[in-house]
């Protein structure tokens, strides 16, 4: 009887060890604030550069700060930006701002110099002329971009990030994967490069690629085109609030949620 206790112990152990080394999970925003992904796609005429007002329209949807002005949709939201923008690099931080109060802050004659996208068609944007975007809006440029995103999105933060390195983008991230130590090892994103309307998963590398920390070290991702875990890199992420919830719906979603639990008790 010993001996099968032994036995059972052993594979039970085994079986554990197994488990434990091919541990992977996930976390994605919508698992503590519902919805799902959105992907707006370049149609390559006029928006070949405008990767970051695609990304920029995303969390708008996401977050429902798009929804004004008929538009429902992320690709309504990105035909705004292309019907009011040059077709020139930009960024989300400036593109939120936009969608606040109508300016861009990127106009000066170095800007322009410097091939930052203007608006070609005044009158776009301006939803939220009274509002603070700086209440609903985070940035950074730490390259401990993955720590950023997980407190982000937990949050409620929907984020667009700026990849750095051999290429210039912006792509909008969605969640990641970690392994049972705890370390990132995937990040789920939408790319309005990618010729597809889907969610995309990368390998990731934390990498430093002089050994001294002096050359970036950062997150950098693998696979598709952005090429091997040392070629680009996440250099900036932005931050989206989602919508709060109004003060009076959400009394009344606690005023049912008190009456249920009423119920719950006397049943």
């Amino acid at each position: 009887m010993k001996n099968k206790i032994a036995v059972l112990f052993v594979v039970v152990g085994t079986v554990m060890l197994l488990a434990s080394s091919s541990f992977a999970d996930a976390y994605y925003i919508w698992d503590t604030w519902g919805g799902t992904w959105a992907d707006a796609d370049k149609s390559w005429t006029g928006d070949t550069l405008l990767c970051w007002a695609a990304g920029s329209s995303n969390i708008l949807e996401y977050t429902g700060w798009g929804l004004v002005g008929g538009m429902t949709t992320t690709d309504d939201m990105f035909d705004h930006f292309r019907d009011n923008w040059s077709d020139d690099m930009g960024n989300s931080y400036y593109g939120f701002d936009w969608w606040w109060d109508g300016t861009n802050d990127r106009d000066s004659a170095v800007d322009i110099a410097n091939g930052w996208a203007q608006e070609d068609v005044d009158g776009g944007g301006g939803f939220y002329p009274t509002l603070d975007i700086d209440d609903s809006r985070r940035w950074t440029n730490d390259l401990a971009a993955l720590s950023t995103l997980d407190t982000w999105m937990h949050d409620g933060y929907g984020t667009t990030i700026s990849i750095a390195g051999n290429m210039a983008h912006a792509i909008t991230a969605w969640g990641y994967e970690y392994d049972a130590a705890g370390n990132y090892t995937d990040i789920y994103v939408t790319d309005s490069d990618d010729g597809t309307n889907a969610l995309q998963s990368y390998g990731l590398t934390f990498w430093d690629p002089d050994g001294l920390g002096v050359m970036p070290e950062a997150w950098y991702l693998d696979g598709g085109g952005y090429g091997t875990g040392s070629t680009n890199y996440i250099a900036e992420v932005c931050g989206l609030q989602i919508v709060p919830v109004p003060g009076a719906v959400l009394l009344g979603i606690l005023g049912l949620s008190m009456a249920g639990v009423k119920l719950r008790k006397r049943a």
